[in-house]
């Protein structure tokens, strides 16, 4: 079975233009596009759930609706944090929004750090984001950065993404993820707070350049995002990692809510036992006054057929019996016996290939500029790429198709071209010959 590509083409990105995003005439290719690209993300999910990080996957909509302003001038795919939780803290996060705040932003997207694919009619990227309205996240990160060393995990996670990786406030003013500092990262979350805008981390790919490697960018958008998991790890609050104490809140407000439902029972209680007494009073009170009006000890004459029927009705026709129907028989014994499916013949196993024997690392050349070598562990482990420059803290900085990225040494291995081809074992055999009969022996 072939892996989903995502397969960027110009007609992806021209149904992003901003002439066409309130039109619903061009609902269908963007539809098309979510549809590969949800089918896509989930190799990326399975990936995720190896390196012990559960996310929840979903798309916005492709058409005009109350959720993107009714205008549809970009396409995310996000991955964040499981039903439950979100449930759990959106009652929270709803406790600092207004009802008016509520109807100018519908959108539940952007109240938690989430890692996502957006594409618009200028580009696609891959990011991990973090809005002010996420407070839960927003404080949690803030309070990371106040202890020197959790901020020190914070900042060396962001520092270790690729050379082509920024980050900045909105996708303005972008700087170079290996730039970033403890204080410059405070400083930039005040202005996030300050003008309400995202905190953005990511790659950004221009549309001439997702087009001309749209088979590499695949590949390539894949691991940018696994590289991008342990910098949404540090972002987004958790309930084993809480230094801004969101648990206490989350139990005060659940005591809250308890509280507002016994509150809620009592007086519902309250209402029906009144309305009880009130209809009890209602019904004493008409029989009183029914008491008044008939006098229920004076002398009633006797029923007769006399006087309970006229003298010239007819007495009424019995109604002709219904016939009775004779019972159906139960439906089980209508029941026709299953029949078991024949066991269809196996088929022969596929011929395998004779697995390579594994180089021995005693034997295996120096890295040096300009060789072809494999990732053997991180983000990036599996792929091939050449190495650009050797620095002298034992690491090497590997060109990895669009990306470059440094690796220590004790991670890579020189890639060695095999010409030979390995054998591939076969059930096919050589018919065994066959005893010849005296008569053929003597004709021969």
């Amino acid at each position: 079975m072939t892996a989903p590509i995502l397969g960027l083409t110009e007609t992806d990105f021209d149904a992003y233009l901003p002439e066409r995003a309130s039109s619903n005439a061009f609902s269908r290719p963007r539809l098309e596009f979510k549809q590969r690209a949800l089918s896509w993300v989930r190799t990326v999910v399975s990936r995720l759930q190896d390196i012990d990080i559960a996310v929840d996957v979903h798309g916005s909509d492709e058409h005009p609706s109350v959720w993107n302003g009714h205008r549809v001038d970009c396409q995310w795919v996000f991955l964040w944090r499981d039903p439950d939780t979100r449930a759990d803290l959106d009652a929270l996060l709803d406790q600092r929004r207004g009802i008016a705040e509520a109807l100018n932003d519908p959108s539940p997207f952007f109240r938690h750090a989430f890692l996502a694919l957006r594409i618009d009619h200028e580009s696609v990227e891959v990011c991990v984001q973090l809005h002010p309205n996420a407070w839960v996240d927003f404080e949690t990160l803030r309070a990371r950065l106040s202890d020197e060393p959790r901020a020190r995990q914070v900042v060396e996670a962001i520092q270790d993404m690729p050379e082509q990786f920024s980050l900045g406030a909105d996708r303005s003013s972008l700087v170079a993820c290996s730039s970033i500092a403890r204080a410059s990262m405070l400083e930039l979350l005040s202005q996030c707070a300050t003008s309400a805008s995202a905190l953005w981390i990511g790659w950004r790919v221009p549309r001439a350049v997702a087009i001309e490697h749209t088979e590499l960018l695949d590949e390539q958008l894949a691991d940018a995002l696994i590289a991008l998991a342990p910098v949404y790890q540090q972002i987004a609050w958790s309930h084993g990692d809480d230094p801004a104490h969101i648990a206490d809140k989350l139990a005060e407000m659940r005591e809250d809510l308890s509280r507002a439902a016994a509150e809620h029972a009592a007086r519902t209680e309250r209402d029906r036992a009144e309305a009880d007494r009130q209809r009890r009073e209602t019904t004493e009170k008409s029989r009183e006054r029914t008491r008044e009006r008939v006098d229920y000890g004076a002398a009633r004459p006797r029923p007769t057929l006399g006087n309970l029927f006229k003298p010239d009705s007819a007495a009424a026709a019995p109604k002709p019996q219904r016939p009775v129907s004779s019972p159906r028989p139960p439906s089980g014994s209508q029941r026709v016996p299953l029949r078991h499916p024949a066991e269809e013949p196996r088929r022969p196993p596929a011929p395998r290939a004779v697995p390579r024997q594994p180089e021995h690392p005693d034997h295996a050349e120096p890295i040096e500029k300009g060789s072809k070598v494999k990732v053997l562990s991180g983000a990036f482990a599996g792929k091939v790429g050449v190495v650009n420059e050797l620095d002298a803290r034992g690491g090497a900085r590997i060109l990895l198709g669009l990306l470059s990225t440094r690796v220590a040494l004790e991670d890579l291995a020189v890639v060695t071209d095999q010409r030979d081809r390995p054998a591939l074992q076969t059930s096919h055999r050589r018919p065994m010959p066959t005893a010849r009969s005296p008569k053929e022996q003597r004709d021969k």
